[in-house]
């Protein structure tokens, strides 16, 4: 296997550049860790208010729209039917 010298030392750049810089943009990008811990509880839909649901249905709270959509789930797309098969195609380079 015949790899010249110059594509190897862009290869291996190119690498450490984007580890470094993925290294060092990582900890700006990270919630601190008080905040984490509160995100990581999930609410009550109770606890979540109102929202304007629009098209003429006003304002519901959020708990109420859980129960309707545990009650009444949404039909399968195409009535129960199969789904028509995927013809796939291979593009290429």
């Amino acid at each position: 296997m015949d790899i010249d010298k110059p594509s190897l030392v862009f290869c291996i750049l190119a690498l450490v550049v984007t580890l470094g810089g993925a290294g060092l943009v990582l900890p700006a990008a990270m919630l601190p860790e008080a905040e984490a811990r509160t995100y990581s509880q999930p609410t009550p839909a109770e606890e979540l208010g109102e929202v304007d649901v629009g098209d003429g249905f006003g304002v519901m709270a959020v708990s109420e729209l859980a129960y309707y959509y545990a009650a009444n789930p949404p039909a399968p797309v195409g009535g129960g039917a199969p789904d028509a098969p995927v013809q796939r195609r291979f593009g290429g380079c």
